[in-house]
């Protein structure tokens, strides 16, 4: 696992003559000691393009999305030809995101009734999530003058509530997908024991729940006088919730990436590496050495 000597011949209780780490060592690495009670997956390149297609259009959408609120907040001047495309990308990316979680339904036999239709229901879900992002960002909203906040601030209670609803709708994803997500993840020895940093998919939805607050003060904010703390504090924790959903969503797409070599290549036990033989050189981790 060091230097990816060829150790085939070598004594379990040896040392590699290349680097000296034991063998034993690469052994525990490489060998899943639950590899005999992991299902095999039906479709694995297609589980896994799909899941790394979830996690990464979801975060080029967040990202078109970022884009989007740049150019409408700072004065961009010449980046203006640059929002229709972003738009279009930030919509395109939850449709891809949606086709994605098809991936997730049923990968593997034994999956329980109720993962299973929640799966469905999940991947269901992203019908109205792709109507509200179109008509949000693809509509005409009338947000009203800055009103000394900031334009980064200026909204309109259509627009706020409509941002809260496909907030809940996105919450409900996360949600209802997350147990099969947690099946395929359990497949990489590194994310199940830990070896590497996870992100939760719980984190992302508390996430969202921040921000779904931050909106309701916003809502609150509009409809009182003199609500400009108000709409200001909302829009505040809109942007922090904002920055920490995409830092939260890179971290998921890493972990998709490393779950997906876990999906293509079954996993190894102590048993087929000793009756094959096969060269501990070849052994493939759930991440690049």
């Amino acid at each position: 696992m060091r230097c990816t000597y060829d150790l085939k011949g070598l004594s379990i209780l040896g040392q590699c003559p290349e680097c000296g780490l034991p063998v034993r060592a690469t052994l525990l690495a490489v060998v899943d000691p639950k590899a005999g009670e992991l299902q095999p997956i039906f479709r694995p390149r297609a589980t896994a393009a799909g899941l790394v297609a979830w996690s990464m259009a979801a975060l080029v959408s967040v990202l078109c999305g970022w884009g989007v609120w740049i150019i409408e907040v700072l004065p961009s001047g010449g980046l203006d030809h640059y929002l229709i495309p972003l738009r279009y990308g930030c919509v395109l990316g939850v449709v891809v995101s949606g086709l994605g979680a098809l991936a997730l339904i049923s990968p593997h036999a034994n999956i329980p009734t109720r993962a299973r239709f929640q799966a469905w229901m999940g991947t269901l879900a992203y019908a109205p999530l792709i109507a509200l992002v179109a008509w949000l960002l693809l509509g005409r909203w009338d947000v009203g003058a800055p009103g000394g906040l900031g334009q980064w601030a200026a909204t309109s209670g259509a627009k706020t509530l409509v941002q809260l609803v496909g907030g809940v709708v996105a919450v409900s994803i996360i949600l209802l997908l997350r147990p099969n997500a947690r099946l395929l993840a359990s497949r990489s020895i590194l994310l199940r024991e830990g070896r590497v940093d996870r992100q939760h998919l719980l984190a992302l939805a508390s996430v969202l729940g921040l921000s779904a607050a931050g909106e309701l003060v916003t809502l609150i904010g509009l409809r009182v006088q003199a609500g400009e703390t108000f709409v200001l504090i909302g829009q505040l924790l809109v942007l922090v919730a904002a920055v920490l959903f995409t830092l939260g969503l890179v971290g998921v797409v890493i972990d998709c990436w490393r779950i997906r070599r876990a999906v293509v290549e079954p996993p190894l036990s102590l048993e087929s590496l000793l009756k094959t033989g096969k060269p501990s050189g070849t052994i493939s981790a759930d991440e690049p050495r």
